[in-house]
């Protein structure tokens, strides 16, 4: 029988490199009873919970800097 040809994001995840905690490259065939490939596979899977979160601490730093600015505002008129 003919097997289905695998998606693009099956090809895109093998091909990046798994590494464990000590960033240390793992073997990357498929094998979910290995802790070590699942535990690769759960960094991989952290990596874009980590750039959320830096993304939101800087909008937090951003926004903190607008609201705590203490330069004086021109009062805006609502007169035309």
């Amino acid at each position: 029988m003919d097997q289905p040809a695998p998606s693009f994001l099956v090809e895109l995840l093998h091909s990046v490199p798994h590494i464990n905690i000590t960033l240390h490259r793992v073997n990357d065939t498929f094998n979910p009873n290995s802790t070590i490939y699942v535990e690769s596979l759960g960094i991989l899977a952290s990596i874009p919970a980590a750039l959320l979160i830096i993304s939101l601490v800087f909008l937090l730093l951003y926004l903190l800097t607008r609201c705590c600015d203490r330069k004086p505002r021109k009062p805006k008129s609502h007169e035309s």
